[in-house]
């Protein structure tokens, strides 16, 4: 799967206008995330992450502190700093799966005090 993987983002790199520089192909991840949540009906759902910044954040840790404490330090990140602060889900579909929807991104988001759009 990784090296099919890596073909592709090969393919894609070299695909560039006159007005683009070469770029070097995306590294696949060799590992998955998967997200399990419920939604406000109590169903259970479980997605795979399709979101590049999980990726280049696993890749940034990984080089820092290798894969098995890089792993270690996204999960603590994503199960307990996001969801202690706040986190959202965001989904859309692409055109590889036209009728699912991926999990392409998961936002930490701050609580916001604002309590009125017009302020006093």
């Amino acid at each position: 799967m990784v090296a099919d993987e890596t073909r592709k983002h090969a393919e894609y790199a070299r695909q560039y206008t006159m007005f683009d520089k070469p770029v070097d192909p995306m590294k696949p991840c060799p590992f998955s995330f998967h997200v399990k949540w419920a939604d406000q009906d109590g169903r259970v759902h479980n997605h795979t992450c399709d979101d590049w910044e999980t990726t280049t954040a696993f890749y940034r840790r990984s080089k820092n502190l290798g894969d098995k404490a890089g792993i270690v330090s996204l999960k603590e990140t994503y199960e307990n700093d996001y969801m202690r602060r706040g986190m959202a889900l965001a989904f859309s579909t692409h055109s590889r799966r036209k009728s699912q929807w991926l999990l392409v991104g998961m936002i930490r988001i701050d609580e916001d005090n604002q309590s009125d759009l017009f302020l006093s």
